[in-house]
């Protein structure tokens, strides 16, 4: 399994956002290595910039060769797929707890779709999530979900204000990813028989290594409400 390389030689999460920087980036490109390193070194520049020290050419080049403009650009498609993956996550865990028997990936990106289908809805705004790429965004982005799933709670808590990955809430955000694709890892979908498979593969998804400055977490996913459940049964009749 790719694992994030988040610690320094003591077992400890790299401190002045270096490990929320590499978090980061690999959520937002984790099958890109070329952008994850550029959008890693930019983070890294941006910190050495406000410390007013000099910036490497290890970090300068990659920086250089993407384009400050370029690696801003490249992470907006990102950030509304990795929503969507975790948002899907959320679901599949919310009716495995609630609703089993209808915990599947089909369901549960259903549930998105409609979910995002009735925000636009409300507020008149575009919010992406058609089927179509609901399906792509799970695909592409399914070995970090976990993290998306659990930077999602962060997001709504500051009113969707911050996109960074700070030092200040990284040790939480990654016990909850793990707790979060601990479960997910165990869960099987019903109906499938001897082709059932957990929802994540522990050796295809991006691990959290281990370390003092993660604590334990729990999660205890939301109850269905009434219209989501009244999605549920659309979702039979179709």
């Amino acid at each position: 399994m790719p694992i994030m390389h988040i610690l320094d030689e003591d077992g400890r999460l790299l401190k002045n956002n270096r490990a929320g920087a590499i978090v980061w980036a690999t959520m937002l490109h984790p099958s890109g290595v070329k952008q994850r390193d550029a959008t890693i070194a930019a983070g890294e520049q941006e910190l050495l910039l406000l410390r007013e020290e000099p910036i490497p050419p290890d970090i300068a080049k990659p920086v250089f060769n993407a384009g400050s403009a370029g690696i801003e650009k490249a992470s907006h498609t990102p950030i509304d797929h990795g929503f969507i993956a975790g948002e899907v996550l959320i679901r599949v865990l919310q009716l495995a707890k609630h609703a089993p028997e209808q915990a599947t990936i089909r369901r549960a990106r259903f549930l998105v779709e409609r979910g995002r289908g009735a925000a636009c809805n409300t507020t008149g705004r575009l919010v992406p999530g058609g089927t179509s790429t609901v399906e792509a965004a799970w695909s592409k982005f399914k070995p970090v979900s976990h993290l998306w799933a659990a930077f999602i709670p962060h997001f709504v808590e500051n009113d969707g204000s911050k996109f960074a990955v700070n030092d200040e809430f990284l040790p939480d955000m990654l016990s909850l990813a793990r707790w979060i694709a601990d479960l997910a890892c165990q869960h099987h979908p019903p109906h499938m028989g001897n082709k059932s498979r957990p929802i994540l593969d522990e050796s295809q998804i991006w691990a959290i290594p281990d370390s003092p400055d993660i604590p334990d977490a729990q999660y205890e996913p939301p109850a269905l409400s009434e219209e989501e459940l009244g999605w549920l049964s659309e979702y039979a009749r179709e």
